[in-house]
């Protein structure tokens, strides 16, 4: 059932049987048209600032340059368990801020070609008629 609703792919085992996984192209796609279909041009950009704005802040609380730099400060002598558990959860942030706003960067490409699937409709932030279907 979920093979039929695109949210399970079906792949051949090594057995010949089907094995079922995760779709994870058609959950990354149905994102993107929500955050299309939910939410204007502006709110997007300005999901995209906030993201900047958290990592930009954490560059600058860690004096570093990128989650890569960050992460190798993990094993700094000095520092306690305390500060490398609030690096650790600062690293799984930030990741999750980058990936959000390549996804967010993906919805705004995407916005006006979406938006011309459905002809007839003026206002882009027009939310009645879902994109995903």
């Amino acid at each position: 059932m979920l093979a039929e609703f695109r949210q399970l792919q079906a792949i051949e085992g090594d057995d010949g049987n089907p094995k079922y996984a995760p779709n994870y192209q058609f959950r990354y796609f149905d994102q993107i048209a929500g955050l299309i279909n939910n939410h204007t041009r502006e709110e997007l950009r300005e999901e995209i600032a906030d993201r900047q704005e958290a990592i930009d802040e954490w560059k600058d609380e860690f004096e570093v340059d990128s989650r890569e730099d960050l992460e190798s400060t993990l094993t700094d002598e000095g520092l306690s368990s305390d500060e490398v558990h609030q690096r650790n959860t600062v690293l799984r942030r930030w990741e999750r801020h980058e990936d959000n706003k390549r996804l967010l960067k993906h919805a705004l490409q995407l916005y006006d070609d979406a938006w011309s699937l459905y002809p007839g409709r003026d206002e882009p932030n027009d939310a009645s008629i879902p994109l995903s279907q």
